[in-house]
């Protein structure tokens, strides 16, 4: 695939609107935009303003890019995104990645709200995403064979940046911060897990599960980015409880853990950027 491909208008608008240019991105997943607010000199670009980004409606995604300073480092950070469930196509879903590398971007943490399935987590505990279970039934690379050759047939067995856990446990350590590792799962959804799938996806190795995330993994790995994964667990998933799960209850977790994450965050970019 030509990175540049049908992200030249969104490159143009941000151009217009910052002069900024590094090579670390983020993407916030649901009601994780508490990082935002330790950037400095921001500049704020709606996705309906940038053509080519779809429109997502799920409460706790902002939908815009954040464009701002951290610790000396220009962050290019995606409020936000598209989901399979809302009835994009996952080449919409994987757009802001395109744009973010045509940008320069290539390092990219990759957030998101999950399940916990694993009983050694529980809500409010940080996954750091070790490896992943793609069960959404969708990949960025179908059909690009056409164009871009076996180039397509992407190796995922470094997918993340595993050996990034020690130094960031080490610094979450020193803030009170607990960092647990695992096997993350991504589905279709919008529908939450039943029992049965709950068994399924232990049984193969999953420890929390999310409606997201993977489909950018694989596109991100594919343009030659490094990737690191982090989840935070807003729920015990709806199979194993009794508890009426809603997005809402999501949304509100992330909210109250939000600030925590942020911390987190920061010594992720921190990091990531030393690599």
């Amino acid at each position: 695939m030509d990175v540049y491909r049908n992200t030249q208008p969104a490159q143009k608008v941000i151009r217009s609107r910052t002069r900024q240019s590094g090579n670390t991105g983020i993407i916030l997943g649901s009601g994780l935009s508490e990082f935002t607010k330790r950037l400095g000199n921001i500049t704020i670009i709606p996705f309906v303003d940038m053509p080519g980004f779809a429109r997502t409606v799920v409460p706790g995604h902002m939908q815009r890019l954040v464009v701002g300073e951290f610790s000396g480092n220009v962050i290019f950070a995606l409020d936000g995104r598209l989901h399979l469930y809302e009835g994009h196509s996952v080449e919409e879903v994987v757009f802001p990645v395109r744009v973010l590398k045509s940008m320069g971007v290539s390092k990219l943490i990759i957030t998101c709200a999950s399940g916990c399935i694993s009983e050694k987590l529980n809500a409010g505990d940080i996954l750091f995403i070790d490896d992943h279970i793609n069960l959404t039934g969708a990949n960025p690379l179908t059909g690009l064979i056409k164009q871009a050759g076996t180039n397509v047939f992407v190796d995922m067995r470094d997918a993340y940046e595993r050996d990034m856990f020690k130094r960031l446990s080490n610094y979450t350590g020193s803030k009170g911060i607990m960092l647990k590792r695992g096997v993350l799962c991504a589905v279709h959804g919008p529908s939450y897990e039943t029992p049965a799938e709950i068994n399924m996806l232990r049984a193969i190795g999953a420890d929390a599960v999310c409606m997201s995330t993977v489909p950018e993994v694989i596109m991100a790995k594919y343009l030659g980015m490094k990737v690191a994964g982090l989840s935070l667990i807003t729920n015990t998933v709806s199979g194993i409880k009794r508890k009426h799960l809603t997005h809402g209850d999501v949304v509100r977790t992330a909210k109250e853990y939000g600030k925590r994450f942020a911390d987190l965050l920061e010594g992720a970019v921190s990091l990531f950027h030393e690599k």
